[in-house]
């Protein structure tokens, strides 16, 4: 990733200021600090205002995720590595994410529940792996490498075990968010190698299709399993969508 050190980017929240219905919304940036090194950023946000991403530590040697609660931004560490990164946080305050692990040749997903990162682990036989979607519960999701491959599948984790959601008939997939019921959304790999935006539910992967064109994915699935994403259309254009 990069992290845009020369840009000095500084992690904010934006908070809407309340006023009358017909009057014009402004809006309140503030500015949520640093590990004490030159850049932060914010990834993930919960209901009740609480924020995780990551940010240079002092002399901008790592970068280590954090969670912001009130005036506070907390170094959640690593897994033993160098780096890690917090990409989405729960109304619990559970923190998913990447960490480098000790001598930093991979990467593994991490759990964060209020006291020491929890290491996900990785699919059996697989090296890798990276949280991108929590729910309500602390299930959790992302991407990991089976055993034998380099190319990620998506992957759900709960109650200590991690499960390999397969594709859609290609090399490759990615969760990236998951709601309170359960259904997973992304992207996977087709037949023809193209990237199409899925729902995972009941033990199948849906594919979502596209807006006319080859590829698109899942970002992110509410409670009622409403998808938002985006996907190229048959100009080769790319679009948001919501289905």
């Amino acid at each position: 990733m990069n992290f845009r050190n020369s840009l000095g980017i500084l992690a904010i929240a934006v908070t809407l200021a309340p006023l009358p219905a017909n009057a014009v919304q402004n809006y309140v940036a503030t500015p949520l600090g640093r590990l004490g090194g030159s850049t932060s950023y914010g990834v993930g946000l919960n209901a009740i205002g609480q924020t995780t991403g990551g940010s240079f530590t002092a002399g901008d040697a790592a970068v280590h995720a954090f969670r912001h609660s009130g005036a506070a931004m907390v170094d959640l560490g690593t897994l033993g590595g160098t780096n890690s990164s917090g990409r989405a946080i729960n109304a619990s305050g559970q923190v998913a994410g990447a960490s480098d692990v000790p001598g930093n040749l991979n990467q593994h997903a991490f759990l964060y529940s209020g006291a020491n990162v929890l290491d996900l682990g990785v699919l059996p036989g697989g090296a890798y792996s990276s949280a991108w979607g929590i729910n309500a519960g602390g299930v959790v999701v992302g991407a990991a490498t089976p055993a034998g491959t380099s190319a990620t599948h998506a992957f759900l984790y709960s109650s200590g075990t991690m499960t390999d959601l397969g594709t859609l008939g290609g090399a490759m997939s990615t969760a990236m968010g998951i709601n309170d019921s359960g259904q997973v959304t992304g992207d996977a790999q087709t037949v023809s190698g193209s990237f199409h935006p899925f729902v995972y539910a009941g033990g199948s992967m849906l594919d979502q299709g596209t807006l006319g064109g080859s590829n698109g994915s899942g970002m992110a699935i509410n409670v009622s399993g409403q998808i938002a994403g985006f996907a190229e259309t048959s100009s080769g254009s790319t679009h948001a969508f919501r289905y």
